[in-house]
């Protein structure tokens, strides 16, 4: 099972502020086929690892949120609007794109689903007093618990639950004459009392309802240890994160103009001959906002001291400077690699070609490094607002000698005093 995001696994998804957009997935079996999976589910984070939202598609009776926020408008394809409204349902927490954020979303496919472990308890006292236990987690744990109802054979005992690890003990409640008094209906009025902290123990690892057909009102009796069954783990997880930024317009812009001092040659290239299939070959969105921040970074790293972001850069006067830094940032990134667009000589005989592309880049970077050099620090210089002078005080010629003549213990000035 494959989970494909429409971006590189080391690019992001490029959201425009204010807006919505659908980020999406696409889920394949070993044989590429598309496929529906039995569980999904999306964690939306920030970059410190603060969960924003949750979101779980799997199976309808068990969806949270239920109707999910998750859309499947075909089969394998899931998306999650991203945008200004998503009828969050957690107070303070929001995943709205009204300003500029890094997002991270981890999403998580099991084509089999974990199943749930339970069992049906008859006491053989009448058909209204089965139960249905199950377990409250889904997986193979839950074959791990086991229910026990208990006749004290005491009289005027009150009905109790004990847990213990993955055991639970009814303790059923009995008259003045030691006779069971405990209904079904009772069971499950004790697990969910709230005020018992032993039942609240119990019910965090085991459910009970009213099985089918039954009511709740004959009594129960004791029943030996009986075990749930039937859970299981599904077929294993699979997950993979999906990195989207949410840029502003400017920043949009300076993308596009980026591309065209960067990006020049873009090949429409073809999947089996089939155009339904093809691709471009030249920078993802992603990736140009990234050499964006580069350049920012080449910025701020030179002197006078002064750091710029997209939100305060300086965009009317020196667009062209931030463009060139960017455009610095992402031509070292080519310095390994460029056999699209290089290869002077080539054998079909031998099966082998040269590259040598790392000269010219070289040489490029020398000169652009040179340019900027002078041209940044030049930029800054406009926008400096603070600094320091140090002053040093010291006496002139005619002052030195005045003082070289002057009996021990004179003072000129307040300042220079003879030894």
């Amino acid at each position: 099972m494959t989970i494909l995001v429409d971006v590189g696994s080391q690019d992001a998804e490029i959201v425009m502020q204010d807006s919505v957009r659908n980020i999406g997935i696409t889920i394949k079996d070993e044989i590429g086929s598309v496929i529906n999976p039995q569980e999904l589910s999306v964690k939306i984070s920030d970059l410190n690892g603060c969960t924003i939202l949750e979101d779980i598609y799997s199976p309808s009776s068990s969806r949270s949120p239920n109707p999910p926020r998750i859309l499947n408008p075909s089969t394998g394809r899931y998306e999650f609007p991203l945008g200004l409204d998503n009828n969050l349902t957690t107070s303070g927490k929001d995943n709205k794109t009204t300003y500029r954020r890094d997002f991270l979303f981890t999403w998580k496919v099991k084509k089999i689903s974990s199943t749930y472990a339970d069992t049906t308890i008859d006491p053989g006292t009448g058909p209204n007093s089965l139960l249905d236990w199950s377990a409250v987690n889904a997986g193979t744990p839950g074959n791990f618990i086991s229910v026990e109802y208990i006749n004290p054979n005491l009289p005027d005992q009150t009905l109790s639950v004990v847990r213990d690890g993955a055991k639970i003990q009814i303790n059923l409640a009995t008259n003045g004459s030691g006779v069971v008094t405990t209904i079904a209906n009772d069971i499950i009025t004790i697990l969910a009392d709230v005020n018992n902290e032993d039942a609240v123990a119990a019910s965090e690892i085991v459910l009970v309802t009213l099985s089918t057909g039954s009511d709740g009102t004959d009594l129960v009796s004791s029943v030996v240890q009986t075990y749930l069954v039937g859970g299981s783990d599904g077929s294993e997880e699979e997950s993979l994160c999906e990195n989207v930024r949410v840029i502003t317009p400017r920043v949009c812009s300076l993308t596009h103009k980026l591309r065209l001092q960067i990006d020049k040659v873009i090949k429409n290239v073809l999947s089996s001959g089939d155009p339904t299939t093809s691709c471009y070959l030249g920078y993802t969105e992603g990736q140009l906002v990234q050499y964006i921040e580069g350049g920012l970074q080449i910025i701020n790293a030179y002197q006078p001291s002064g750091v710029f972001t997209f939100d305060n850069y300086p965009y009317s006067g020196y667009e062209f400077t931030l463009i060139e830094t960017s455009l610095m940032a992402g031509v070292m990134s080519q310095q390994l690699f460029a056999i699209d667009t290089d290869v002077p000589n080539w054998s079909d005989q031998g099966n082998s070609f040269v590259i040598q592309h790392s000269q010219s880049l070289a040489a490029y970077l020398n000169w652009l490094s040179t340019r900027l050099d002078k041209m940044i620090p030049l930029m800054k210089l406009n926008f400096v607002r603070s600094g320091s002078l140090h002053i040093e005080v010291g006496p002139n010629m005619r002052l030195a000698a005045l003082i070289e003549a002057a009996p021990s213990g004179s003072l000129f000035r307040n300042l220079w005093f003879k030894s």
